[in-house]
């Protein structure tokens, strides 16, 4: 059972996500934040119990960032475009550069994979902490923190989405070559 556990926990969080996109599209606050922290920590824990049970496996190293960008692009598309008055607006530009980031790196992977078979994609900082902040950047807005802390760190979170996006590529291309 414990193998099995993060795959579990990851598919708890995949279901938990289109409740938590209808809890905020119904401005319900509480069943927002409760199912958001749920599906935060359960990335967190997910993560943490297959490394200490060495437990990883080829569906969970697909399916957990699978899991984050699907969260990533459902929450900031409806606190972007949804316009709920119960929550923080994320700016769309943010949005918009998060979605262009996503698409550059999944194209990136679909020709590394058309031309070697495989990619491997090892975690960055950068990408680890713009990820990072795009949650907390989530969790602020769905806290209806003040506008103008939301917007200085979608600025902070900004060229970490970049950096991320130009580390990943050059990653990627070194694979080709």
């Amino acid at each position: 059972m414990k193998s099995h556990l993060p795959n579990l926990i990851t598919i708890a969080r995949l279901a938990a996500l289109p409740f938590a996109a209808s809890a905020l599209l119904l401005g319900d606050q509480p069943l927002t934040l409760a199912l958001v922290g749920f599906i935060a920590l359960s990335d967190w824990l997910d993560g943490f119990l297959a490394r200490r049970w060495n437990a990883q496996s080829a569906f969970g190293a697909a399916m957990d960032p699978i899991a984050d960008k699907l969260t990533q692009f459902t929450l900031l598309a409806l606190l972007a475009f949804g316009g709920r008055p119960e929550f923080g607006a994320i700016p769309p530009w943010l949005a918009g550069l998060v979605f262009a980031r996503e698409l550059i790196l999944v194209y990136g992977a679909l020709r590394i994979r058309g031309r070697k078979g495989n990619v491997t994609i090892q975690p960055r900082w950068e990408g680890k902490l713009s990820t990072l902040l795009i949650f907390v950047l989530l969790l602020i807005a769905l806290l209806s923190v003040p506008q103008p802390w939301i917007d200085v760190l979608a600025w902070v979170t900004a060229p970490l989405v970049v950096l991320s996006t130009i580390q990943y590529w050059r990653a990627g291309m070194a694979q080709v070559r």
